[in-house]
């Protein structure tokens, strides 16, 4: 059977399968539901019962010896296989071979990463596996923790450690981590020790304590560009370069997100000239999405990271085509200058050159 993890209910764990594939891209959820079904078996810390394998480093031959080796401990045998589909294929299709005949002791898990692209062959073998965990156990897909979902278990977490989070706070914290579940969790459990004993978390705290992706001072620098504000530009700039990497390595990586910020601008832009709402990318023809630029992705984006709808609306109002062409040709010419190609003191100048042509109207 296939499940998403959204409609796993604690009744559906009290008789574990067999095996189960995990698909999808939010890896924290995967973490959650590998607790959840280790509380289930009962699977206790360190037991003899579990073994946890790395498909790039085994084969189907030590998985299937584990599977096989009787439980010590514990009425059930637990093998967890991170990275699945990175298993060769001969090895993948002995294994999709023997689930059907595995012992009713044995419960397998096949953790897909999405680490890598595969090459067809692995990819083709892949889908035959998960095609016979579906027909032998559960194939279980975890959606990307984003949106209104990852701000609610923000507010949940926060309610749980008897603190009040609020909706524009969440939002605050969400956007200085880039949306990202991991991270959002992670920095909201050092608020929470940061603020107590007081219950009331606060943007300000929030600022206080969580430490801005690159993204994020990034999004920050391209926001202040758009507005006009050149010294609060140049100050974002210069907080970048304080990071303590080399200013040649600082200079290329926020020039590269600069162009993917202007990228996603363009592509906001395109959209409000074709009236198209940002609040609803899902109703975009894909015909008309088709000459949207690939990388990045505007209405994924849009999508798994909703909290930028209205930041990059208003970015893209802020910048009509002309000037976002004129700073596509600047932004090119700030390439060539970090690269030896074009004439430039140091990094740091030539990055403040850039920060000056863009933002000064």
């Amino acid at each position: 059977m296939e499940l998403n993890y959204g409609k796993l209910s604690d009744s559906d764990l009290r008789s574990p399968a067999t095996v189960y594939w995990l698909a999808g891209e939010e890896e924290l959820l995967k973490k959650e539901f590998i607790q959840r079904l280790r509380d289930a078996l009962p699977m206790p810390p360190d037991s003899f019962d579990e073994a946890v394998l790395d498909a790039r480093e085994t084969n189907a031959g030590a998985i299937m010896n584990s599977l096989l080796t009787a439980p010590l401990e514990q009425d059930r045998k637990f093998v967890l296989v991170r990275s699945a589909q990175r298993l060769k294929p001969n090895d993948q299709a002995s294994i999709a071979k023997h689930l059907e005949a595995l012992p009713d002791w044995v419960c397998l898990v096949l953790w897909q990463d999405l680490e890598s692209e595969e090459s067809d062959s692995r990819k083709t073998t892949a889908n035959a596996l998960m095609n016979a965990v579906k027909q032998h156990g559960v194939l279980m897909q975890f959606d990307a923790l984003a949106g209104a979902t990852l701000e609610k278990r923000l507010i949940a977490l926060a309610k749980a450690n008897q603190k009040s989070l609020n909706n524009q706070t969440a939002r605050a914290l969400m956007n200085l981590v880039d949306g990202v579940a991991t991270r959002a969790i992670a920095e909201l459990e050092k608020v929470i020790f940061y603020v107590d004993p007081r219950q009331e978390i606060t943007v300000h705290d929030v600022e206080q304590v969580v430490s801005p992706s690159r993204e994020a001072k990034v999004f920050a620098l391209v926001e202040a560009i758009a507005e006009g504000k050149t010294t609060s530009a140049l100050q974002h700039l210069d907080h970048l370069f304080q990071s303590g990497a080399r200013p040649d390595e600082v200079a290329l990586k926020t020039l590269a997100l600069i162009a993917r910020q202007y990228r996603l601008i363009w592509g906001a832009r395109a959209m409000l000239d074709a009236q198209y709402s940002l609040q609803a990318p899902e109703k975009v023809p894909k015909e008309w999405a088709q000459k949207l630029p690939k990388d990045p992705n505007l209405l994924n984006t849009l999508q798994r990271q909703a909290f930028l709808r209205s930041r990059l609306q208003r970015q893209a109002e802020q910048m009509p085509r002309a000037h976002l062409e004129q700073a596509f040709q600047t932004i090119l010419n700030t390439d060539l200058a970090l690269k030896g190609m074009k004439p430039g003191v140091n990094p740091i100048e030539v990055m403040e050159r850039l920060v000056l042509k863009l933002s000064m109207r």
